[in-house]
């Protein structure tokens, strides 16, 4: 997909990525100075600083550079062919039981394992 950036010094775009971490940050830190206020209240005003958060980013080079990037992955996403309910759950059996197996193994080598340290400790203590 192909976006039109128009182009803004970097300055600006610096200035607004840092208005935007410290409105974020005074959001967050609102919660704590106002703890005595009704949840909701400090919820809705929460949610009034990140949606200001998020309007200064997207005006900026990096929060398009992003937008672009999300509306790729949906288009992307919308092209995967998902496995069908059948397929799922045969693939689920397969893996469960090579773990199994697997796990069976495991512990047949530990165990061998085991008593060659044992033969090798009392050899050693003779």
């Amino acid at each position: 997909m192909v976006v039109n950036m128009e182009s803004r010094s970097p300055k600006v775009d610096a200035v607004l990525l840092s208005i935007a971490a410290v409105l974020f940050v005074f959001g967050i830190a609102g919660q704590y100075f106002f703890v005595a206020q009704p949840l909701l209240l400090r919820f809705v005003g929460f949610l009034l600083t990140a949606g200001l958060t998020v309007g200064l980013i997207s005006r900026t080079l990096f929060g398009r550079r992003v937008w672009a990037y999300w509306q790729d992955s949906v288009v992307e996403l919308r092209k995967v062919v998902w496995p069908t309910k059948q397929e799922t759950i045969h693939s689920t059996l397969a893996v469960l039981a090579m773990v199994f197996v697997m796990g069976l193994v495991l512990w047949s080598i530990d165990a061998i394992l085991v008593r060659v340290m044992a033969w090798i400790v009392r050899q050693g203590a003779v």
